[in-house]
């Protein structure tokens, strides 16, 4: 096998095998992978290996199979703080906290406060012609 090779072998493979799918899931993926970086202010990454495999040794055919894997940084997630019962399980509420019942009062409204109006501006001086 001869050394001399095209200079965009990679590119032009990438670029016409799968029918263009899976150049534009690495540019998806990419565009992702920089929105996920941006937002959270940490590093991802985003691999391609290509496996190669022989076909047809007689007529030079190989099968390429690409498999793209992102992983991209996440955003942290809010705790979720919860209790166990005895019976194993959970609640939001301590189950040994006593609740206390609040109940609306009727009558006594609340007067409006009185609205202070603001004082007048001074008149314009009139312009002299």
């Amino acid at each position: 096998m001869s050394n001399t090779h095209r200079p965009d072998l990679f590119a032009n493979t990438l670029n016409t095998m799968d029918y263009g799918v899976t150049p534009q899931e690495l540019s998806d993926d990419l565009a992702e992978l920089l929105r996920a970086v941006k937002d959270t202010g940490k590093q991802g990454t985003l691999t391609l290996k290509l496996t190669v495999k022989p076909e047809s040794l007689a007529t030079g055919q190989v099968a390429i199979i690409p498999d793209v894997v992102l992983k991209a940084p996440q955003l942290p997630r809010d705790k979720a703080f919860m209790f166990m019962t005895p019976d194993g399980n959970l609640q939001r509420e301590d189950p040994r906290q006593k609740t206390m019942k609040f109940e609306a009062v009727d009558g006594g409204q609340q007067e409006k406060a009185p609205v202070v109006s603001e004082t007048p501006a001074a008149p314009r001086a009139m312009q002299q012609a």
